[in-house]
């Protein structure tokens, strides 16, 4: 993953990889969580309004 796309944030000048998840996904949550993903500001459109934003600084 650290190898992964870079600049995903369009529109940031933070380079990392974005996620969000819905409330439902709490384990997804604990996986990036463990992964180094941290909350973030939503980022995008997300219809759910409890979805969870999150991002890995690469």
């Amino acid at each position: 993953m650290r190898r992964g796309p870079q600049g995903l944030l369009s529109g940031q000048d933070n380079r990392g990889i974005p996620v969000d998840t819905l409330p439902t996904m709490r384990r997804a949550q604990a996986l990036y969580v463990s992964l180094g993903f941290q909350r973030v500001a939503a980022y995008r459109f997300n219809p759910v309004p409890e979805a969870t934003f999150m991002k890995l600084d690469l």
